[in-house]
């Protein structure tokens, strides 16, 4: 493992062809990011989250500042791309302020996504101070009668009037951060008949970028439901298999690439590992490295490397 994250990119990238490979985990770098949960509950009850549904099985909490710190100390410089977050809504948090600037200050690259429901009335001037390379907000209707039918919860007016006013702060500024303000809609079949207006939409409220998005459902007839009629916005084809077969190719990318924390330090198999089920260990007690290379996320990373389709997470991975 180097500091350099170049360096580490290109070993990474070369021991994850290896791994699948061989079929056993090498594993020669840190992950190129890493996302954390500084808080994993949320205001808005999306019907086809964990957290929205109330399904989470970990108990709530807040990460601890000074556990953080120590964690991102670790972290860099080896590890430069820091998200938020892994579960919740991190603006929830009433300290995210604090946690956004320590790691900018350590020279982290910042990326954020949130359903924008706090930007409107929340300090927000470190956004604009610190190196946050891009904030994501979800809006998934341009009407509130479209907007809450999944934002359940959530009211448009105050999500776009918290984008306006980031952009004009940044302006006002004359900051370069956060350098890419996007807005991210979520294509669902009550809202497709909105795409061709979702460009000029995000555009007007002052966004970088615009990203149409495909969701993913869980096999439930609310979650089937939700699916939209043009193909080219699902990630399923007809009897509902990932159309990318990422689920079905040997081993997974993101046990190499990428990481994810725990409000209380454990660390998550994957991203979709939420209820830490498959959990290698804690950060807060082991150190991030000494999990990540640890013998039992070697084991897992083997698991998936040779016996994947038997892995219950796996069989439910959704990531297209």
């Amino acid at each position: 493992m180097f500091k350099n994250p170049w360096i580490n990119k290109q070993l990474g990238q070369v021991s994850e062809r290896l791994s699948v490979w061989l079929r056993r985990p090498i594993v020669w770098a840190p992950p190129r990011r890493v996302a954390l949960e500084t808080a994993n509950f949320c205001n808005l009850r999306c019907p086809m989250c964990k957290l929205g549904r109330r399904e989470l099985g970990r108990d709530p909490g807040t990460m601890d500042y000074d556990k953080y710190c120590r964690l991102i100390d670790e972290l860099y410089p080896s590890v430069r791309r820091l998200s938020f977050p892994w579960y919740g809504e991190p603006f929830a948090h009433g300290d995210f302020g604090r946690f956004v600037t320590y790691a900018a200050d350590k020279g982290m690259a910042i990326h954020i996504l949130t359903n924008g429901t706090f930007l409107h009335d929340r300090d927000i001037d470190y956004l604009v101070d610190s190196r946050v390379r891009s904030i994501g907000v979800a809006i998934d209707g341009l009407t509130q009668a479209t907007y809450e039918q999944y934002r359940v919860g959530g009211r448009l007016d105050d999500v776009t009037a918290g984008i306006r006013r980031l952009a004009a702060l940044r302006r006002e500024r004359g900051s370069r951060y956060p350098e890419r303000i996007e807005m991210k809609f979520l294509v669902m079949s009550h809202n497709e008949h909105e795409v061709p207006d979702v460009e000029a939409f995000g555009r007007e409220l002052g966004c970088d970028r615009v990203t149409l998005k495909t969701m993913h459902v869980d096999g439930t007839e609310e979650g089937n439901r939700l699916l939209p009629q043009d193909p080219k916005y699902r990630r399923y084809d007809a009897d509902l298999n990932l159309r990318s077969g990422r689920d079905r190719a040997p081993g997974c990318p993101d046990l190499w690439r990428a990481a994810v924390v725990s409000w209380d330090g454990a660390m998550g198999a994957c991203c979709m590992d939420g209820d830490c089920e498959y959990s290698p260990g804690n950060v807060f007690d082991e150190g991030f490295f000494g999990v990540w290379f640890g013998e039992t996320m070697q084991a897992f990373r083997r698991r998936v490397l040779r016996e994947k389709d038997r892995i219950p997470l796996c069989r439910n991975c959704v990531r297209g």
